[in-house]
C-alpha cells in the first residue's frame, strides 16, 4: 500500500516521464527520417514526375555523353545532353509505358545498324567518313575475346561501356519516336483542306509591291508609354512563362594571363627542348626527352595515323605549309587556339594496314622456358597444316578472328614490348603467322587472315606544354582582387568603384537554375557553378560574394552580387517591358506609316509616300512568305493572293515595313490535284507546327525541376 501510495504522490512525475520518453522515442524516428531525408535531397540533380532523380544516375549518362563531345569537337554540351536524355526517359518512357508501347529486339536492331540516331557516328565505329556496323560487331567480339583470357585492357573496356550506353540511349530515342508518332496519327487532315493547300501552292501572284521601311520613321517621331508596353505583355504574357526561379546580379570576371616574365620563361624551356630532341639518337632518347620535360601529350612508340595526333602535330609533320621528314625537328611554336606551344620530331613514318582480321592463342606457362616451349611446339603443329582452331581449343581457347583497327591503340601510350608487337602485327601480310612475346611473359600467336585500307602512320615525339600564367602572376592578382571586395563589399560599392581599380563589371540577368553557370558576355564561363550556388541557396540581395576561382585552367577570378530574385510564375511586366520595346515601337511606326496611307488608292500614289520603294515580285503564293531583301512577310503573300489581278490593296503591316501592291497577273501551275497526297504533305505540316508544343506539355505536366546546378 505504501508504494501505491508513492505512485499516487508521484504520478504526476511520472506521466511526464513516460511521456517525455515516448516523445523522445518519436523525435528519434523523426530526426532519423530527417537525416534520410537530407541525404536523399543531397543526392538529387532533379525531380521529374514527383520522383527524384539521383546523381549517380546523371552522373552515368554525363560520362558517356562527355565522351561523345569530347570526340566530336565540343560540338555537344554534355551536361544538357545528360539532362535531356533523363527527361525524355522519365516523361516519354512513361507515357509509352502506360500506352503499353515498346521498341522490339528486332526494331533496335535494325536502328543500331546503320546508327540512326547518330551516337557511333566517331572513332572505331567509323570506316572512313561512314559508318561500319561491322566495327560495332567487331568491339562485342573482342570484348567478349578479353573476358574469355582474362587480358585487361581499358581503352576497349571504355569502347563496350560506351557502346552500351548508345545501344539503350538508341531504344530510349524510338520509344520516344514511337510516342510521337502515336501522336502525328491524331493529327489528320480533310479533302477540303487538301484543296486549299493544293490552291495555296500553285496559285501564283505577279505584282509590283511598295515597301514604306519601318526605318523611314525616327525613333523619336513615335511615343512608347508604359501602358503600351503593358498591353503588348498581355498578349504575349505565355511566351514569359518560367520554369523556376530567375536572378539579377553583378559579375566581375577578371581572366588571368601569362605576364611577359611567364612567357619568357617558356620560350627559354622550348627552346631547349628542342635542341634535345633534335640530338636524340635514339626513340628511347627521344621518349625521354618528352618525359623529362613534362609534355602533355605522352610519348607513344606505335605508329598512328595523323588523324589519330592532335591538329597541331599533324600540321606541323604534315600541313599545307609544313613538312617534316623523317629524323626532322620543327621549331617551337604557338598555337593561340589551344594555348599551346610545341615542338615535334618525326622519327619515323610507314604504310600498314588500318585494320587487320586475326587470331591470336596465348601460350602461359609456369616460367620462360615451358612458355617458349610450348610456343615452338604450337608454332611447329600449326606450320604442319593442323587447324588453328582445333589447336586452340586444346588450350582452352576458341581461336576466332577479330578485327583489330588501328583506333584500338592509338588513343593509349604504349612503350617497349607491347608498342612493338602492336607496330609488327599490323605490318604482316595476309596469310602471315607469327610468335610475339608479352610484357607479362605469355607468349601470343598470332595469325592475319585479311588486312584492308592501307595508311600512312608515323612516329612522333612532341613536347607540348600550355603557356601557363606563373603561382606569382596569379597570387598578384588574387591578392589585388581581394584587397578590392575587403573594401567594396555590397552590390552598390562594387559597380560604383569596380572601373577605378581596373576591374570590369557586368550585369546577370535572369539567370536560372538550368544554366551551365555564370553568363559573361553571352558565355558561360566554366566551372562557375559554386558562384552559381550561393546566389540561389545562399545569397541575399545586395550581398557580394567570395573570391571564386573558375575556368577550365582555373584561369577566372570571379566575383557575384545579387541584385534582385524573381519566384513568379512569368517574368514580371518590369523586367519584361524592355525586351519589348523594339516590338512596340515597331508597332508605333506602323500605325504612323499606315495613317499616312490610308488614303493611298495606287500604286503611283504609294510611290510618293516617304521613304518608299518599289519592287516586282514574281511568283509569290498563298503556302510561302514573300521575300522582300532580308525579310520574310507572310502578310504580303496572303494580301496579294485575296487581291483581284489589276487591283491596288494595302497598307499592310510586314516584319520590315507596312507594304501595298498592285497584282500584275495571276497563273496556275501545271500540276494536278492528287488528293490522297496533298493530305498526307497536311498531316506532316500540321504534324510539324505541333511537334514543338509536345516536349513544353509533356514537361510541363511533368514538372521538370533541373536541380543540376547544385551538382554538376
Amino acid at each position: 500500500m505504501a508504494v501505491l501510495q508513492k505512485i499516487r504522490n508521484k504520478g504526476i512525475l511520472l506521466v511526464s516521464i513516460i511521456a517525455l520518453a515516448l516523445l523522445l522515442f518519436v523525435m528519434g524516428d523523426l530526426l532519423r527520417g530527417c537525416e534520410s531525408f537530407a541525404h536523399a535531397s543531397k543526392d538529387t540533380v532533379g525531380e521529374i514526375n514527383g520522383e527524384n532523380v539521383t546523381t549517380g544516375e546523371f552522373q552515368d549518362l554525363l560520362t558517356n555523353y562527355q565522351l561523345l563531345a569530347e570526340a566530336t569537337g565540343g560540338r555537344y554540351d554534355a551536361k544538357d545532353l545528360a539532362w535531356q536524355s533523363l527527361v525524355r526517359k522519365h516523361t516519354y518512357g512513361k507515357e509509352a509505358e502506360e500506352l503499353g508501347l515498346r521498341v522490339s529486339d528486332d526494331e533496335l536492331r535494325q536502328a543500331l545498324s546503320t546508327d540512326a540516331v547518330g551516337l557511333m557516328h566517331w572513332g572505331v565505329w567509323m570506316n572512313g567518313n561512314a559508318y561500319d556496323d561491322s566495327q560495332r560487331e567487331a568491339v562485342i567480339r573482342a570484348y567478349n575475346e578479353m573476358k574469355k583470357t582474362g587480358a585487361d585492357n581499358s581503352d576497349l573496356e571504355k569502347i563496350y561501356a560506351y557502346q552500351m550506353f548508345a545501344q539503350e540511349e538508341t531504344r530510349n530515342i524510338l520509344l520516344e519516336q514511337k510516342y510521337k508518332m502515336l501522336l502525328a496519327g491524331l493529327v489528320l487532315s480533310n479533302p477540303t483542306e487538301a484543296k486549299q493547300s493544293f490552291a495555296a501552292r500553285t496559285e501564283l501572284n505577279d505584282l509590283l509591291l511598295v515597301k514604306v521601311p519601318y526605318t523611314s520613321v525616327k525613333d523619336e517621331e513615335v511615343k512608347v508609354e508604359d501602358a503600351d508596353l503593358q498591353k503588348k505583355y498581355e498578349e504575349v504574357k505565355e511566351s514569359f512563362a518560367l520554369p523556376g526561379e530567375l536572378r539579377d546580379g553583378k559579375v566581375i570576371d577578371y581572366v588571368l594571363v601569362a605576364s611577359p616574365e611567364d612567357v619568357a620563361e617558356l620560350d627559354s624551356a622550348m627552346a631547349k627542348a628542342r635542341t634535345a630532341l633534335a640530338a636524340a639518337a635514339t626513340d628511347q632518347d627521344a621518349a625521354d626527352v618528352v618525359r623529362n620535360n613534362n609534355s602533355s601529350y605522352a610519348y607513344n612508340d606505335i605508329y598512328v595515323r595523323a588523324t589519330a595526333l592532335p591538329t597541331i602535330l599533324k600540321d606541323a609533320i604534315d600541313g599545307d605549309s609544313t613538312k617534316l621528314g623523317v629524323g626532322q625537328t620543327s621549331q617551337p611554336s604557338y598555337d593561340m587556339r589551344s594555348n599551346m606551344k610545341y615542338v615535334v620530331k618525326l622519327l619515323g613514318k610507314e604504310t600498314t594496314p588500318d585494320s587487320v582480321l586475326m587470331r591470336q592463342l596465348i601460350i602461359t606457362g609456369k616460367d620462360e622456358a615451358e612458355v617458349t616451349k610450348r610456343r615452338d611446339s604450337v608454332m611447329q603443329v600449326l606450320a604442319g597444316g593442323a587447324s588453328f582452331r582445333e589447336v586452340a581449343k586444346k588450350y582452352a581457347q576458341q581461336g576466332d578472328s577479330s578485327w583489330m583497327i588501328s583506333a584500338y591503340a592509338e588513343g593509349g601510350s604504349l612503350t617497349g614490348t607491347d608498342a612493338e608487337n602492336i607496330n609488327n602485327l599490323f605490318r604482316m601480310g595476309r596469310g602471315e603467322r607469327k610468335a610475339m612475346m608479352a610484357s607479362n611473359g605469355n607468349c601470343l600467336i598470332v595469325e592475319v587472315l585479311d588486312t584492308r585500307h592501307p595508311v600512312e602512320k608515323y612516329k612522333v615525339a612532341a613536347v607540348v606544354r600550355e603557356q601557363e600564367f606563373s603561382n606569382k602572376t596569379y597570387q598578384d592578382a588574387y591578392n589585388a582582387l581581394s584587397s578590392f571586395l575587403a573594401a567594396n563589399n555590397d552590390a552598390k560599392s562594387l559597380a560604383d568603384n569596380a572601373g577605378k581599380s581596373g576591374y570590369v563589371v557586368k550585369d546577370i540577368k535572369n539567370l536560372s537554375t538550368s544554366a551551365a553557370g555564370i553568363p559573361v558576355d553571352g558565355r558561360i564561363v566554366p566551372e562557375s557553378r559554386e558562384a552559381q550556388r550561393w546566389l540561389f541557396d545562399t545569397a541575399k540581395k545586395g550581398e557580394v560574394s567570395q573570391l571564386y576561382v573558375c575556368g577550365e585552367n582555373q584561369n577566372h577570378l570571379m566575383v557575384v552580387a545579387l541584385t534582385d530574385v524573381c519566384n513568379a510564375d512569368y517574368l514580371p511586366f518590369d523586367k519584361a517591358k524592355e525586351l519589348l520595346r523594339n516590338d512596340v515601337l515597331k508597332d508605333k511606326k506602323a500605325e504612323k506609316i499606315e495613317g499616312l496611307c490610308k488614303n493611298v488608292k495606287s500604286i503611283s500614289e504609294a510611290e510618293k509616300v516617304a521613304g518608299a520603294t518599289v519592287d516586282t515580285l514574281k511568283q509569290v503564293s498563298f503556302a510561302d512568305a514573300a521575300r522582300v531583301g532580308m525579310w520574310s512577310e507572310p502578310m504580303v503573300s496572303v494580301l496579294a493572293s485575296k487581291t483581284a489581278k489589276g487591283a491596288f490593296a494595302g497598307p499592310v503591316k510586314g516584319n520590315g515595313g507596312v507594304y501595298m501592291l498592285q497584282v500584275l497577273d495571276k497563273s496556275k501551275t501545271d500540276e494536278q490535284l492528287d488528293e490522297k497526297s496533298e493530305m498526307s504533305a497536311d498531316a506532316r505540316k500540321n504534324l510539324e507546327m505541333v511537334l514543338p508544343y509536345i516536349d513544353q506539355v509533356i514537361q510541363k505536366g511533368a514538372k521538370v525541376k533541373d536541380l543540376r546546378y547544385k551538382y554538376f
